[in-house]
Parts: structure tokens; C-alpha cells; sequence
């Protein structure tokens, strides 16, 4: 009889290994450096976006508990925040509680600004980032790392230089993967700038006099430098060294200088996203979602430096609202009067409305992630309004603002997408899944029938 049940147990253990693997969360693990589950990268949800929002945690007063009490709908699934690199190393830590006072699984969305340039960022920099990282990844925080985001563009002094850029990024990753207690439970995002208005001429740091560098950014080798050039191959650092992929992607109004509050044009999130050259004004040439989340191909390429396939991020996203003429010189409330347009709501339900899409969602199926910018902020020559999620400074969330009102429009479109969002769940209450997200209902009930597989063999065996 014994010999009878054995037998009976290990085909209930096969039959169990043969629904596990099946399903998306049940599938074997892949033998990658990154440690990741077959077919899909740290991080990435078999279905499900992750949806978060970049919060003013270091000037503004504002913080991840706050954002999810003033939105008073579900919880938050990442928060994202930045640091200069050296400058700010010693208030990481600070930084990753205020992420644990949610008390949820919510993702810990960092970006790394080399301010001062690649040069000031030196391995051991990166160490002390990485044991930082080491003891949330120790208490079960995941992480979402952005390292010097928007290197295509010249308004950081980091940008435009592609060489050092990859060079710098390799190093980054290199000296943190070798020093993670868990791979799977943090990502590196690859994330330029949209290419619409590439490659932003005027800008404080464009390299115009360095000969070198031009070359290698007049990429279809006609002589100029112009937005008939390719935006992002030059600084992918490749497949091996890249997570995830991300744009940063807004809507700042009609045309430079930006002053003027517009609706959004019809379809112009998905021109920035895939570069169409008839679209006007010129969103770019270059389709970034096929290069790097499609096929790694896409029109005017010739050499993909990309697979393709890689789980895409908007980085940072807004619709941004102009509330008033407001010069460097000035302070908040020094604005003058500029006019509103169709007004605050309008404009930026406009805009969530092209990306929260059921068409986007299946035309785009490696979009995984949004990011919402969560800042009011003077830029240029005005006053911006980015955020959509409320103003913690008006009874966080609680008074008769426009910000506050369209933080309630935003809650009643969002919920037809419940089911497409990865909300953050309880962290004491989190099951872990090989992907390092919370538990699916997928692994649970495979934990479960496991659980029964085994009780009833051990009745049987009795």
C-alpha cells in the first residue's frame, strides 16, 4: 500500500508541476544574470500596469501615505522620487521610509541625477547607493531605478554624450547587480526624452563644437545634426544592461515656448510614442515602442542596436496647465495673469484620456507602467501646474480647489481600468511570486493546491 501511495503522490506532484507551469506565474525560471522568470523582466506583471505617481517628498511635504489618503481610492503601486548623485546618498534611507509608512508593497521608483556630470559618480557612490538598496530589498521592498534619465536632450549637464553616458550607465549597473541580495525584486529603467522637438536646439549643454560627438548623433550621416537623426540608439547601452524601457511624455501646450493652455491634439500621446512624421508639429522620426518594446525594428531603421521586447515605462507624465506668467527672477505667487484656455479639468482629462485607453492598452501590449508627475512648479516663463492627483496643501485633497477637482475626475475614469492596474496591497498580507510582485491569485491558489496536494498524500500515507 505504501508503495501504491508514493506512486499516488508523485503523480499528484506531477500533475501540480504540469498547472504551475502552465501558468504565467507558475512558469520555470529562466537562468539569466538577472534572475528573472521566463519571459518576463523584474518587476514586469504578466497583465497588469503598474501606476504610480512622482511626488514632491524632498521640497514639497508631501508623501506616499498622503497621496493615497487624498486619492481615497486604492493604494498606490509605486512611488517615485529622485536624488542627485553624490549629493543626496545620505538620504536615501530616509527617502525608502517614507515609502513603508504606506504600509503596502508599493515599488520604490528612484531616480539617480549625475548632476554634476558621469565624472562625480564613482563606484564607491554606487555601493553606498547599492547597500541602501540591500536593506529594503532585505525588508521586501522592490525597486524601479531610472539613472540619468533624459540623456538625449542638453538641459542636464550630462546630456547629449552618448559614450560617456553608456559608459557610465555600465558601470552602474555592473557594480549594483553584483552586489544585490535579490535580483528579482529591482529593475533598471532606460528612459530618454520623447523625441518631439529633438534634438532641442538651444539647449544649455547641446555639443556644438565637439566634432566627435556629432558624429556619432548624425546617425543617418547627411551632415546635420536635426530631427532627422535617431534620438535613442546612440545611447542604449544594450539589451544585457536594460530592464525595463521609458519615455518621459508630456503635454506643455500648442507650441514652444509653451505658454498657451490647449486640449491635448487627438492622438498625440501615441505620436510621441511612435514618431509620426505626419503628425504636426513633428513628433520625431523614430518609432520608440517598436525599437525597443516591438520587434526592435521600426521605420528609418537600418541597424536595431535592440531585440526589442522590453517591458515600457512613461517615465514621467503630465498635462500641464499654465496658471500664470511667472519669470526666474519671481516666486510663486508673483504670477500674472495668463489666459486658462478651455481650463484645468478639460485639459488634462484630455490627456489621461490617451494613455488610460482600451485601445492603447492593446495596440501597446508591453505598456506595463505610468508614472503621473506630481509638481507645481515654475518653468521657463510660467507657472505650472503638473499634478492630477490633488493638493496635499489644500486640505490634502479636501478643499474646493481645481486641483482637487481634477483629482476627482481622474478617480471616476481610472475605475473602468481597475482590473489593468497593479495596486499596491497590504505588505504584511503580501504573498511573494517569483517575479517578486505580490501574490497573484494565480499563486495563491497554487500555494493552496499545493497545500492540499500535500495534506491529502500525508492522509494517505498515514
Amino acid at each position: 500500500m505504501r508503495f501504491f501511495t508514493s506512486a499516488l503522490v508523485v503523480s499528484l506532484m506531477a500533475a501540480y508541476a504540469a498547472i504551475a507551469s502552465a501558468s504565467p506565474t507558475g512558469a520555470a525560471l529562466e537562468q539569466r544574470a538577472v534572475g528573472v522568470v521566463a519571459g518576463l523582466t523584474p518587476l514586469e506583471q504578466p497583465t497588469k500596469l503598474l501606476f504610480g505617481a512622482w511626488i514632491d517628498m524632498i521640497g514639497g511635504a508631501d508623501s506616499p501615505r498622503l497621496i493615497n489618503e487624498r486619492f481615497d481610492y486604492k493604494k498606490l503601486g509605486m512611488f517615485q522620487t529622485n536624488m542627485n548623485m553624490p549629493d543626496d546618498l545620505a538620504n536615501i534611507t530616509n527617502l525608502i521610509n517614507l515609502v513603508e509608512e504606506t504600509n503596502t508593497d508599493a515599488i520604490f521608483y528612484l531616480t539617480v541625477y549625475p548632476m554634476q556630470g558621469f565624472e562625480a559618480v564613482t563606484t564607491e557612490h554606487i555601493t553606498q547607493l547599492g547597500n541602501a538598496l540591500n536593506t529594503g530589498l532585505k525588508n521586501g521592498r522592490r525597486f524601479m531605478i531610472r539613472y540619468a534619465p533624459e540623456m538625449n536632450g542638453n538641459w542636464f549637464k550630462y546630456g547629449q554624450d552618448p559614450v560617456k553616458f553608456i559608459a557610465s550607465w555600465k558601470i552602474f549597473v555592473d557594480t549594483l547587480r553584483a552586489m544585490l541580495v535579490d535580483k528579482t525584486k529591482l529593475a533598471f529603467l532606460w528612459a530618454p526624452n520623447s523625441s518631439n522637438g529633438y534634438p532641442f536646439v538651444g539647449g544649455e549643454h547641446q555639443p556644438l563644437n565637439n566634432s566627435a560627438i556629432i558624429s556619432i548623433l548624425d546617425t543617418n550621416k547627411d551632415g546635420k545634426y536635426d530631427q532627422w537623426d535617431d534620438p535613442y540608439s546612440p545611447f542604449y547601452p544594450g539589451d544585457d544592461y536594460v530592464d525595463w524601457v521609458g519615455l518621459s511624455m508630456y503635454h506643455y501646450g500648442k507650441a514652444y515656448p509653451w505658454v498657451d493652455n490647449v486640449i491635448p491634439q487627438p492622438g498625440v500621446f501615441e505620436a510621441m510614442l511612435t514618431g509620426r512624421v505626419d503628425y504636426t508639429p513633428l513628433m520625431g522620426a523614430y518609432n520608440f515602442y517598436s525599437m525597443f518594446s516591438g520587434d526592435g525594428r521600426g521605420q528609418n531603421i537600418t541597424t536595431p542596436v535592440s531585440k526589442g521586447g522590453k517591458p515600457f515605462m512613461i517615465a514621467e507624465t503630465a498635462a500641464t496647465f499654465h496658471q500664470g506668467w511667472l519669470f526666474p527672477n519671481q516666486t510663486i505667487g508673483q504670477e500674472t495673469f495668463l489666459d486658462p484656455g478651455p481650463g484645468m479639468v478639460n485639459i488634462k482629462r484630455a490627456w489621461w484620456q490617451q494613455i488610460f485607453n482600451q485601445t492603447v492598452f492593446v495596440r501597446y501590449p508591453k505598456l506595463k507602467g505610468v508614472c503621473f508627475f506630481e509638481f507645481r512648479k515654475q518653468e521657463e516663463s510660467t507657472l505650472r501646474e503638473f499634478r492630477t492627483l490633488g493638493d496635499h496643501l489644500a486640505g490634502n485633497g479636501e478643499a474646493d480647489t481645481t486641483e482637487n477637482a481634477v483629482a476627482a475626475q481622474f478617480k471616476l475614469d481610472i475605475q473602468p481600468f481597475d482590473d489593468k492596474i497593479k495596486w499596491a496591497a497590504d505588505k504584511k498580507f503580501g504573498v511573494a511570486s517569483a517575479d517578486g510582485s505580490s501574490g497573484t491569485i494565480e499563486t495563491q491558489a497554487s500555494s493552496i493546491s499545493m497545500v492540499a496536494i500535500i495534506a491529502a498524500a500525508t492522509v494517505l500515507l498515514a
